[in-house]
């Protein structure tokens, strides 16, 4: 019963593994990133108006993911700090498994 249940939401909810790299920006999170790629499917299909309203989402989830880690840094800092804080990056590939249900 309960292998039926899980295999029936595997193959109507699938994982999708997202690969972050030390090229991204820090904002750029694996849902961020996955909502870019399903945007670009809608684009290439000729599917203007919801590529337009996932981009306004998307744009709203970076503003904010923008805004939180720039709160933290101190207007005080010395200039080598702050454009520390601005330029983070990852320094490695790193897998995530992404679930859409």
């Amino acid at each position: 019963m309960y292998n039926n249940a899980l295999y029936l939401l595997n193959y109507f909810y699938p994982e999708r593994t997202i690969t972050r790299s030390s090229q991204d920006p820090e904002f750029v999170t694996p849902v961020v990133k996955a909502s870019l790629r399903r945007k670009n499917r809608f684009v290439r299909a000729g599917r203007i108006e919801e590529a337009n309203a996932l981009v306004a989402r998307i744009g709203k989830e970076i503003a904010t993911r923008c805004k939180t880690r720039l709160c933290k840094v101190d207007e005080k800092m010395h200039s080598k700090g702050m454009w520390a804080a601005l330029g983070m990056r990852q320094h490695a590939h790193m897998h995530f498994l992404i679930d859409f249900a």
